[in-house]
């Protein structure tokens, strides 16, 4: 009923939090130490413990008043639609402008925002999120049936990282009877038609995991 739709909206709803290090029952640094470190694990980057994080925190107050910060800012806003959205989707939340029914997925989709920012016009303008552009893959002689596909789609090869380069190409000509073009992995082209044999030379023998690990240094 209404009251436990206000209850839960009460439950979800964002508090304005003033940052102080100072505080350690406040959860700031304790959050600032984690969210960091899982970011710096991602990225190699070395990590900190939370004496340091803490240090670090009281000199960059200053400094927050940038794009990145308005863009964390504005992520951050999506995250927590994302989060309050998605758990009052699955408890059943009725929301009395969707006719007293159950929150919908376009419904949902619906309150999240693209934002595109600069700050020295200043300009921000929001508009809502459209889906990717669709592709077909036409069908050749009734081997491959029409298939279409976004850049969020992915094909996914068993024992990729313990294929040879070769095999990999082979293997994705053979599935979607195409000819494989371009191959790249962390921004390096590593297979090329176009390529002299000559220039494919090292790659091809090489296991698709320790091409991966060779170019990200590891």
């Amino acid at each position: 009923g209404q009251d436990r739709n206000e209850r839960l909206a009460a439950a979800f709803a964002a508090q304005e939090e003033t940052f102080e290090k100072d505080d350690d029952a406040n959860g700031h640094i304790d959050f600032i130490t984690a969210a960091s470190n899982l970011r710096a694990t991602n990225y190699g980057i070395p990590t900190a413990d939370r004496h340091k994080t803490k240090l670090v925190a009281g000199k960059i107050v200053p400094a927050i008043a940038t794009a990145t910060a308005a863009a964390v800012g504005l992520i951050g806003v999506e995250l927590l639609k994302l989060a309050t959205l998605g758990a009052l989707e699955g408890a059943g939340f009725n929301s009395e402008v969707n006719g007293g029914q159950a929150m919908s997925a376009e419904k949902a989709l619906g309150a999240y925002r693209n934002a595109y920012l600069n700050l020295a016009l200043p300009l921000l303008a929001e508009s809502e999120p459209e889906p990717p552009a669709q592709y077909t893959l036409q069908a050749i002689d009734g081997q491959v049936n029409a298939e279409v596909w976004t850049e969020w789609d992915r094909v996914e090869i068993d024992r990729g990282a313990e294929l040879p380069l070769s095999s990999l190409v082979d293997e994705l000509e053979e599935r979607f009877h195409r000819e494989v073009s371009f191959l790249s992995l962390g921004g390096m082209t590593i297979y090329s038609s176009l390529s002299p044999p000559a220039a494919q030379s090292r790659w091809m023998p090489m296991l698709v995991g320790t091409i991966a690990a060779e170019l990200s240094g590891q």
